[in-house]
């Protein structure tokens, strides 16, 4: 039951194969009785599903495998991909009438129908009957079509992604018994492929089979609220063994379509403050373009320019969800551009179960297709202290232990490869309440701060009341800043070297009395000073270890890539982020060539350790200051009450 700690009860091919002459025999032929001639007239339904009903039209038949025969244009042999749908079809009928089954025994409908066959049934059984049936029903249709959906999304996802045709919806439903409910799904999955005109092809094919079983999906879980006895199909869970898949009542897993999450459409322009995370955000963006599909490596984490695990942290309203907007707008536009598919890919906010091991099958199925090379991916962990909470701290669920788990195999070690074309970028207003081995594996930590300066705030208002001034010019009635031209402070800066304030030593005292130390042994353009500096820093927080030293390392190959692509590669494509491997990472070095000539390596090196440190120290003891400012605020209002206390009446 949910929430006990029952794990998924499994489903395998012994409980499955007595489904599949069943299932054969769907594939070969199915009845049904359409209201009318849909597709000839193209009135199909567009706005949801519609019950079947008894009509005065004829019965058809319908071969999903002569159909299937037909478009591969071969009696003998299926194309490849009609018949891994076909097999994928079968699959997810057999399960599906599997945990039909499963659902008529614990509801006890397997009893009324057995009642029903000997006219025994009084008439509140009746209804119990009709709608026990109806609830059997949407899960047959609904786990069949979820596994289709679940199977497909990732099969020759590049070359599917790429086509577009119009899907009219479902245009008829039935869930008068599970066995009615499959003819009727499958009449018309037939009649989309034979009738609608727009499958010639396998890839035809597999397009059209996702998008109408997702179309199933969609109209089960609307039907959802009107269903009775959920109950007895939502409080378990099923796992298809040796798979991935599984059912956790009408839940649907990001991971089964693969497709982008819509977002809101946000401009780096409008975005007041945080120069060095939009400068980050424009970087960003240029190193995963560079990635080749044809290799599938990208010469910018080859050469150290690109950081696949980054955060950025900041308070409350300072701008991380326009961070996450804005980066997401500008890949899809130039992928766009490009002709790659672009993955916007947030991790989901119910990625921890309830369930025993459900948490890390979600967290699973948001992994996977991050690790699609086939696309550019954008994965962004908004509110990561939700997901991510410190496993040491009191009360944190056996879920979050699970999503860590899984996340910190999946982001490092011998499973973890990365292309080059995907990024994971975490986001939160408590970095320190993060597990330590998540943030350990940070490679590149920015601040969002959201506006800071007089002209940030002057910008901030600027945007807001330009739009009235566009309407009506007269109705602002102020006076501008004397000057100072409006949004002149948040444009791009060229390194983020410009960003940075005084690096020379951490702010933070702790770090700072380490680095004192280092100093007084070597000078900072010594070898030497590093390793005394995170010697005496261990000693300092002895969770600091040599992957943070990576991390450092990593930072410093970034500021040495940190150079902007010459403006007509973005106006001609062809000129670099078409070109082949070889060519590209050669063009990119000679710009790094050129850009190292001015840069001091010992600089870099210092301002780059002194902002990890800084950041750092932040995080690690920011619960310690926490406390220590509660207490400084206490005794001040202890002071403040004893004043007003001593003063007279």
């Amino acid at each position: 039951m949910r929430g006990n700690g029952t794990s998924y009860l499994p489903v395998d091919d012994q409980k499955l194969d007595q489904f599949t002459q069943r299932a054969n025999h769907l594939l070969a032929k199915v009845k049904w009785t359409p209201s009318k001639d849909l597709f000839n007239n193209r009135d199909l339904n567009r706005g949801g599903y519609r019950e079947s009903s008894i009509s005065s039209a004829r019965e058809e038949e319908a071969s999903l495998l002569n159909v299937a025969r037909k478009i591969s244009s071969d009696p003998i042999l299926l194309r490849e991909g009609i018949n891994h749908s076909l097999t994928t079809v079968r699959q997810g009928l057999r399960i599906g009438m599997h945990l039909s089954a499963s659902f008529d025994k614990a509801s006890g409908l397997d009893n009324l129908v057995e009642m029903n066959r000997r006219g025994g049934l009084s008439e509140a059984q009746k209804t119990e009957f009709k709608r026990k049936y109806e609830t059997s029903a949407a899960v047959a249709t609904f786990v069949s079509a979820y596994y289709i959906v679940w199977e497909l999304a990732t099969y020759r996802a590049e070359e599917v992604s790429n086509l577009n045709f119009e899907f009219f919806g479902i245009p008829e439903s039935s869930y008068l018994n599970p066995a009615r409910a499959i003819e009727c799904m499958l009449f018309y999955y037939t009649a989309y492929l034979e009738k609608s005109g727009l499958v010639h092809s396998d890839l035809d094919f597999i397009k059209m089979t996702l998008v109408y079983f997702h179309g199933v999906i969609d109209e089960v879980r609307q039907r959802q609220g009107s269903l009775n006895y959920l109950e007895l199909f939502t409080s378990r869970a099923y796992k298809l063994k040796d798979s991935d898949f599984c059912v956790n009542g009408f839940e649907v897993l990001t991971g089964a379509s693969g497709s982008s999450v819509e977002f809101n459409r946000v401009e780096l322009e409008s975005i007041v403050g945080n120069r060095d995370a939009k400068h980050k955000a424009r970087r960003l963006v240029q190193r995963l373009l560079c990635f080749d599909r044809e290799t599938r490596r990208n010469p910018m984490m080859e050469l150290g320019g690109l950081t696949t695990l980054r955060m950025g942290h900041g308070l409350p309203g300072t701008g991380k969800s326009l961070q996450i907007a804005a980066t997401a707008t500008m890949l899809h536009d130039y992928c766009l551009e490009l002709g790659i598919p672009f993955l916007f890919w947030p991790m989901p906010d119910n990625v921890v179960s309830t369930f025993q091991g459900g948490s890390a099958e979600r967290a699973q199925e948001w992994l996977r297709p991050i690790h699609d090379p086939n696309k550019i991916v954008y994965a962004p962990v908004d509110d990561a202290e939700n997901n991510f909470e410190s496993r040491t701290r009191q009360g944190v669920s056996s879920g979050v232990r699970e999503v860590i788990g899984t996340f910190l195999r999946h982001t490092e070690g011998a499973s973890a490869v990365n292309h080059g074309n995907a990024v994971i970028e975490i986001f939160t207003n408590i970095p320190e309440q993060l597990d330590k081995a998540v943030l350990s594996r940070i490679q590149d930590r920015f601040v969002i701060d959201g506006a800071r300066s007089r002209e940030d705030f002057l910008d901030q208002d600027y945007l807001w009341w330009r739009k009235f001034q566009q309407i009506l010019p007269d109705f602002i009635d102020m006076r501008d800043p004397a000057g100072y031209p409006y949004l002149e402070a948040q444009r791009q800066v060229a390194s983020i070297g410009q960003t940075y304030d005084d690096c020379s030593e951490p702010a933070d005292e702790r770090m700072r009395q380490a680095f004192h130390k280092a100093v007084a042994h070597h000078s900072p353009d010594e070898h030497d000073f590093f390793a005394r500096l995170f010697q005496e820093v261990r000693k300092v927080y002895s969770s600091f270890t040599s992957r943070d030293v990576r991390n450092i390392q990593t930072a410093v190959s970034e500021r040495i890539m940190d150079f902007d692509f010459e403006p007509d590669w973005f106006e001609d494509m062809n000129l670099f982020f078409l070109q082949d491997y070889e060519t590209k990472k050669g063009m990119i070095v000679e710009l790094m060539k050129a850009g190292m000539k001015g840069l001091s390596f010992a600089e870099m090196r210092l301002q780059e350790t002194v902002r990890y440190l800084d950041s750092l120290a932040k995080i690690v003891f920011a619960e310690e200051d926490r406390k220590v400012d509660e207490l400084v605020e206490q005794m001040r209002l202890q002071q403040m009450a004893a004043a007003r206390f001593q003063k007279p009446a």
